[in-house]
């Protein structure tokens, strides 16, 4: 596959770091990255596991809300989500890197339970923070990244993938007001 290919792949598998297909509730030890250093590995984790909790939460609002515009950030977060997952997958797997676990952490399970628990208005206010926190967390994690993150591939995917994070964030900072 040519270089512009590969990279336009991974930029594509960035907008979806998420998953639709994980259980909501996911929980196993995380896998080791091959050939990858501690902060790599780190920020992939981080990246997999936040993208699952976007997908996971924003598929429960689709169930959940009654507000149409909550349920039109949903499904866009589902969308470039599991767009920037699948992306990811294709590049990792192209530079022979495991791919970490979806599974959640304790907190966002937790924060899974209580929106699953609530309903319409109440709902609405759990998932908005929720995805406001998450999107904040994201932008300052692929900001720092696309600066000084190895290898260079992944670095180039951080930074294609940046300007959606940030785009979700001023969304669902609008959702908020």
């Amino acid at each position: 596959m040519p270089k512009k290919h590969l990279i336009a792949v991974c930029i594509l598998a960035g907008l979806a770091a998420g998953t639709g297909v994980a259980p909501a509730i996911a929980q196993s030890s995380p896998p080791v990255a091959v050939n990858a250093p501690d902060m790599q590995e780190s920020f992939l984790q981080k990246v997999v596991r936040s993208n699952a909790f976007e997908i996971q939460t924003s598929q429960l609002a689709l169930e959940r809300t009654t507000n149409t515009e909550v349920k039109a950030f949903a499904q866009q977060m589902i969308t470039d989500h599991t767009k920037a997952k699948d992306e990811l997958a294709v590049l990792l797997k192209a530079l022979n890197i495991t791919e970490p676990s979806a599974a959640l952490e304790p907190a966002q399970i937790q924060e899974i339970k209580l929106m699953q628990a609530e309903q319409n208005q109440d709902f609405d206010r759990l998932y908005i923070n929720a995805q406001n926190n998450a999107h904040v967390e994201a932008v300052a994690l692929f900001r720092q990244f696309s600066a000084s993150g190895s290898p260079a591939e992944v670095r180039a995917w951080a930074a294609k993938t940046l300007p959606t994070l940030e785009q979700h964030l001023a969304h669902v900072q609008k959702l908020k007001k």
